[in-house]
């Protein structure tokens, strides 16, 4: 129960200390840099299905109040995406161990790896977010591009300091090596 009670606290502060950061970031072409994305996509990677939708909702809940979007804007997508890597990771189960639905086997365990990945993911949150408000204009190819290049560095950086983190505090890692937790 301890264990649980310093992750709660873990994610928590991650996600006010990313919350204030995003906010006090520039924005170019009407995209900020997605630090509560990276935080929310983080977890997605390395906790089970659980944990990844309410940090999601957290995130995306935080971000949308920040920026002033309709309710579960930015939440309905990091939960999709929360949703979407549990299945491709195969383990979407609540167990501990991976489904037998033979799903993909995505191991992200360095932070380049994720960053890459969320240069993709972070350029289809802001897509989805001016779908979900209407607002395509002129400057959409200059927030999408922010959005990679701002989201392969947010990642990078988040990525590697929460991994740094979570060891320095103890907190255990969901999923070992060999699929056990």
């Amino acid at each position: 129960m301890r264990s649980n009670a310093v992750q709660i606290t873990f994610f928590v502060f991650a996600v006010v200390v990313a919350a204030a950061l995003q906010d006090m970031s520039p924005a170019v072409g009407g995209a900020k840099v997605a630090l509560l994305q990276a935080v929310a996509f983080r977890v997605a990677l390395t906790r089970r299905l659980v944990a990844a939708l309410a940090c999601a909702l957290a995130a995306g809940g935080m971000c949308d109040a920040l920026s002033m979007h309709p309710g579960f804007c930015t939440a309905g997508f990091l939960m999709s995406l929360s949703v979407a890597t549990a299945l491709i990771r195969g383990t979407d189960r609540v167990e501990r161990r991976p489904s037998r639905r033979g799903g993909g086997d995505l191991k992200v365990r360095s932070a380049f790896a994720a960053a890459c990945l969320f240069a993709v993911v972070a350029p289809a949150g802001e897509l989805w977010t001016r779908i979900w408000l209407w607002r395509m204009d002129s400057s959409l190819f200059a927030g999408l591009a922010f959005a990679a290049i701002s989201g392969f560095a947010a990642e990078l950086v988040v990525f590697a300091l929460m991994d740094a983190l979570e060891r320095m505090c103890g907190i255990p890692h969901d999923f070992a090596e060999g699929g056990e937790a």
